[in-house]
């Protein structure tokens, strides 16, 4: 198996040149669970399902092994392993990349919940390892440490796919305003969102927080999520969406009972009408340093 490791300057640089009109987005909501191996072969299945040729193929966070309570060990992926030959193998046969928006990954011998990249060529990349890890303690609900067994990413990242610029972030990356904002200053085409809210926060900040993001970003959010059970009392929000500039919900998987894949389409055109009717680069009077 052929792995390519890239980093951050040749993520942002290297992956396409000349920029489409459009970009064919196939979004996949799972029900994940703690058996890896499951977890492939139910993902494999979901993708020979997709009929239609796409350009990019977006998974949720944790699309590998979700892990049921905190009790339980994490069961990491090893980034050289042959665990990712199938999916190399179906990227090069459909001609599309696929972006495994979170999984945890062992990769230059640390623990990360981290997005893996594969290109049309098969190759394979680590372009974005989550900044923000989820410790929090909800009331009467156990607290979560994500920080116990992942090391923080410590930067944000862009890839370009067929011209588009696509700004990187996992799930409780999605409540940290300063990322987005980083991102709109780099005039991103697309944020990627995968998440696995859990149903009470998803039930009150999923959906504002995605149509937000995407009207101060002046860009689309492409938000595949988990939904559905999990096992014991693990419940996921799911309610994928692709949200355009303008902050309406281009589409939505409404239905958590089971996994599925809906596909829609992104027009240049939308982000540029946007920009250009409420022109914020213009009128932008505070200026944000990053270090």
């Amino acid at each position: 198996m052929e792995v390519q490791r890239q980093n951050r300057a040749e993520n942002s640089s290297s992956i396409m040149s000349s920029k489409k009109e459009s970009l064919r987005v196939a979004l996949v909501q799972l029900i994940s669970n703690n058996d890896i191996a499951t977890n492939k072969k139910n993902v494999l299945s979901l993708l020979n399902q997709i009929g239609e040729a796409v350009d990019l193929i977006s998974l949720p966070e944790n699309a590998f092994f979700l892990r049921i309570n905190e009790s339980e060990s994490v069961h990491y992926i090893d980034f050289e392993s042959d665990f990712w030959q199938p999916f190399q193998d179906y990227c090069k046969r459909k001609k599309c990349y696929l972006h495994i928006g979170a999984t945890p990954l062992i990769y230059e011998n640390e623990k990360w919940n981290a997005t893996v990249l594969i290109s049309p060529a098969g190759e394979v990349s680590v372009p974005y390892r989550k900044v923000h890890l989820f410790d929090i303690q909800l009331e009467n609900k156990k607290p979560i440490s994500e920080s116990s067994v992942f090391k923080h990413g410590s930067e944000p990242n862009i890839i370009e796919i067929d011209g588009w610029k696509i700004g990187l972030t996992i799930c409780y990356d999605l409540r940290f305003s300063e990322l987005f904002f980083y991102y709109q200053t780099q005039h991103v085409d697309i944020i990627m969102t995968p998440a696995a809210f859990l149903q009470e926060t998803g039930k009150m900040h999923w959906e504002i927080l995605q149509r937000a993001r995407a009207i101060e970003s002046q860009c689309y959010i492409v938000a595949a999520a988990q939904g559905g059970h999990h096992g014991e009392q693990k419940y996921t929000y799911g309610h994928s969406m692709v949200v355009s500039p303008w902050g309406t919900k281009v589409v939505e998987i409404l239905d958590d009972s089971r996994p599925s894949v809906v596909i829609c389409e992104l027009q240049e055109s939308e982000i540029l009408k946007m920009r250009m009717q409420i022109p914020m680069k213009q009128h932008r009077r505070i200026k944000v340093r990053f270090d």
